[in-house]
């Protein structure tokens, strides 16, 4: 286990990945009769999919944190550093043309709480997101790179917010009850590739009284194949909640009786 956990962490696109997310499919893998090197590129290939698909390139961390500390007092600035951010996660850029839109359609007015789950660069759209002053806001990812950054830049965004690692395929369980609103944006596909209905178990686990939960409707790499029907009739019936289609996003939003 140590062996093949190394060899996959030895990539530098996986190197912070959670460590329990790569024992979990290490283990998986070390069930099967393959060999070493099918092991890590079947546990990397994984990864991938469920982790590291949606980036563009290397994230530049130090230079986006660097632009918000410059605009922290100055409202259009960072606005401006927080989409320069956004364009480099391929799942955040393809939402920039309809910011307002998308949270206006999704958010309740004035929510005092948020929890982000498999939440990428999705932090930074807190300025288009309405909430109220000083609101809560917890962000889980399994990149531990990325959870560093986002320790440091949700300060300089106006919340009360903190940032976790977290396998949230493995451990759903006591993800911020009663928070205002849940978002699980394009997440469910990517669990998918961490195990079976662990997206499906994590939207039950989580407890907050509107969940909003989307999938793209097109691929990186096509324009539009029929995704978004996909997802709707395996999705829609167990989910509930009232669908939106925007452009690029199927989203359900799910209000708890």
């Amino acid at each position: 286990m140590d062996e093949l956990v190394a060899a996959v962490r030895s990539g530098r696109k996986y190197r912070a990945v959670d460590r329990g997310l790569v024992e979990r499919l290490a283990a998986e893998e070390l069930r099967k009769p393959t060999g070493a090197a099918e092991k890590v590129r079947a546990v990397r290939g994984r990864l991938h999919q469920a982790v590291c698909a949606y980036r563009v390139g290397e994230p530049r961390y130090e230079r986006w944190l660097a632009a918000l500390r410059r605009a922290e007092r100055d409202p259009a600035a960072r606005r401006a550093a927080c989409l320069e951010a956004m364009r480099g996660h391929a799942s955040t850029r393809e939402r920039l043309p309809i910011l307002e839109r998308f949270y206006g359609a999704v958010m309740p007015a004035g929510a005092g709480s948020v929890v982000d789950l498999g939440c990428g660069l999705n932090p930074l759209a807190i300025p288009w997101m309405g909430l109220a002053e000083g609101a809560r806001y917890r962000a889980y990812d399994v990149d531990g790179d990325l959870v560093a950054f986002l320790n440091a830049a949700l300060p300089l965004l106006g919340v009360d917010g903190r940032a976790e690692a977290r396998d949230l395929a493995r451990d759903p369980a006591g993800v911020e009850p009663g928070a205002d609103v849940a978002l699980l944006l394009k997440l469910l596909p990517c669990l998918e590739q961490a195990g079976p209905d662990a997206g499906e178990r994590l939207v039950a686990a989580v407890g907050a009284r509107r969940k909003v939960v989307s999938f793209p409707t097109r691929s990186l790499c096509v324009a539009r194949n029929g995704m978004g029907r996909t997802y709707q009739a395996r999705f829609g019936d167990r989910l509930g909640g009232r669908a939106i289609e925007l452009p690029g996003e199927l989203v359900y939003v799910i209000d708890r009786a």
